[in-house]
């Protein structure tokens, strides 16, 4: 192998190498702004939340709808913890 053909290889190695991790760089960049923020998930209610929550009936939940629906699963939450805990076995004798 001559002089030439070594660099050759050479730049064309370090070449794909520069590009393997510059094209995934550029669409992770392009793409962060797209991602949902770590917010709390949209959540869409069910019929039945609707029917339960939605007492204006206009077909979605408004701010106070909404934490009147947080209030009552963190209500249903909170009993069924502890519901767990009074059944849970006594394992120190």
């Amino acid at each position: 192998m001559n002089i030439k053909s070594s660099k050759l290889i050479v730049l064309s190695t370090l070449l794909a190498t520069i590009c393997a991790f510059a094209v995934p760089a550029t669409y992770a960049q392009q793409a962060a702004p797209q991602a949902p923020a770590k917010q709390e998930k949209e959540h869409k209610p069910s019929a039945k939340e609707l029917e339960k929550y939605d007492t204006n009936k206009d077909g979605k939940l408004d701010d106070a709808e909404v934490a009147a629906m947080k209030a009552d699963k963190a209500k249903h939450k909170k009993k069924k913890a502890e519901k767990a805990e009074g059944a849970a076995p006594a394992t120190q004798k």
